[in-house]
């Protein structure tokens, strides 16, 4: 399946498209997951972008309950939409899709591919190596490493950053609602 970040079209699969993606992590750190195109890597670096987004987008439309009604009911994504406003009160235009997710989809899929390639590697990176503690030394293992035991299979939880990118277009559907009763 390709890549169609068409905004309100009937066979999207993205809310945003690599080179929207790209410009908008250029401003952030430690985004070298989505530049990083490993020499075991069986499929190219666009390929795994494209891959990201759409799995991000997808993971987004079964996580979230957004605000507001579809635009068009022909449209294959939530987004865009009537009805909604930002957290600031403006109506958000319903012919577009808010840079704010745009931009949680564009980190969402970084999780991924760091989540990706720290499984790949046998090792989650950042992972305490070796600690010396006179005059303290700590290593950490790097992605592609290995370690006595796998890391463990990623869990696609959406990351707290992207969630709270969307506080006010929706919430998310990952919780529990539990009704309370006093007595």
């Amino acid at each position: 399946m390709a890549l169609d970040a068409t905004v309100g079209g009937p066979a999207s699969t993205s809310y945003v498209t690599v080179t929207q993606a790209t410009a908008l992590l250029q401003a952030h750190l430690d985004t070298h997951a989505w530049y990083a195109q490993l020499p075991s890597d069986e499929v190219t670096l666009l390929a795994k972008r494209e891959a990201a987004l759409m799995t991000a987008t997808r993971l987004l439309e079964t996580q979230m309950l957004w605000a507001g009604s579809p635009t068009s009911d022909t449209q294959a994504l939530g987004w865009p939409r009537t009805g909604v406003t930002t957290r600031q009160g403006q109506a958000v235009d319903p012919q577009t899709i808010p840079l704010t997710v745009q931009e949680a989809t564009a980190f969402y899929a970084l999780a991924l591919l760091e989540e990706s390639s720290a499984s790949a590697s046998g090792v989650e990176a950042g992972s305490v190596k070796r600690t010396v503690m006179g005059e303290t030394s700590i290593e950490y293992f790097q992605p592609g490493t290995t370690a006595t035991s796998r890391a463990t299979p990623a869990s696609r939880a959406m990351p707290a950053e992207v969630r709270d990118l969307l506080r006010g277009y929706g919430v998310s559907g990952g919780g529990v609602m539990v009704t309370l009763i006093r007595a």
